[in-house]
């Protein structure tokens, strides 16, 4: 299911050709935004309102569908996801994988600024919302999305949007997943953070992490699609875009120049930086 607001018509074809290509046995399920009430759900600086729409699964999804697997649109995944949609959620209505830097509810980069007077413990851990895994009967049961669409409303346009809402709301009511099966890119930008014990241990797996994760997922500001992207997975989303086939072979070499043009730019600096260092040594 894609859940759109404010799609267009191209967009649409494209994405039902990706699919085609990828697995012509699946359909794409459309649903329109518009249905759903998202009334004082504010987005900020680069993060739309669209971001919110995770929370209405139970009212997208089919009373029969029991279990749901969520993704952010820039996660790029390099293996099968059974296992992880399989996974025990020990019984317990959402497994999520650890935030990389922010540690626990109390962390000043968490946006709860109220979680004691919620009763929330200190030591809480926090999750990252980019992958989650959903027992919907539980999330139906315990109405956890009205909840967290409360909890956003109210504290509309702050701190990390519906991450706080969900980590807010969630509370403990959920199971901690493999840290590789969302390697966020905050993993990169471990060096300057302030010292934290999270972040020394997250620290000291980064490159564990990035050896071969199971899905890398580029939040922050570091992204594939920009030319002058660092990220070490960068080529193989871009190596993957080419195989999908949401360009034809033109439109992908167009799109694509950037990024060569960006590379030749690199290789003279560093000629030019070689050349000039052989001279000053002579």
């Amino acid at each position: 299911m894609v859940v759109e607001s404010g799609l267009t018509a191209a967009s649409h074809e494209r994405l039902q050709r990706v699919v085609a290509n990828a697995r012509p046995d699946v359909n794409v399920v459309w649903a329109d935004a518009a249905q759903l009430d998202m009334t004082g759900l504010l987005g900020g600086r680069h993060i739309s309102a669209s971001t919110y729409l995770r929370l209405f699964v139970d009212q997208l999804l089919p009373t029969e569908a029991d279990r749901v697997l969520y993704l952010d649109a820039d996660m790029l995944v390099r293996t099968d996801l059974t296992p992880l949609y399989q996974a025990d959620l020990q019984g317990k209505t959402i497994g999520a994988v650890r935030d990389l830097v922010i540690a626990d509810l109390s962390h000043p980069y968490s946006g709860i600024t109220d979680y004691m007077q919620r009763g929330l413990p200190s030591d809480g851990h926090y999750f990252n919302a980019g992958l989650l895994l959903i027992d919907l009967n539980r999330w139906r049961s315990e109405r956890l999305g009205h909840a967290i669409l409360e909890y956003a409303r109210q504290h509309g346009g702050q701190g990390n949007f519906d991450q706080d809402a969900l980590n807010a709301s969630v509370h403990r009511d959920w199971t901690e997943l493999d840290l590789t099966w969302n390697v966020q890119g905050s993993v990169l930008l471990l060096d300057e953070h302030p010292s934290h014990p999270w972040v020394e241990e997250m620290r000291a797996l980064r490159a564990d992490l990035l050896r071969d994760p199971a899905t890398v997922h580029f939040s922050g500001t570091i992204k594939p699609w920009h030319a002058s992207s660092g990220h070490p997975f960068a080529c193989e989303w871009r190596r993957e875009l080419r195989r999908s086939s949401w360009y034809s072979a033109m439109e992908h070499a167009r799109w694509a120049g950037p990024f060569g043009t960006k590379r030749l730019a690199v290789q003279v600096l560093v000629k030019s930086h070689r050349r000039a260092v052989r001279e000053i040594s002579a």
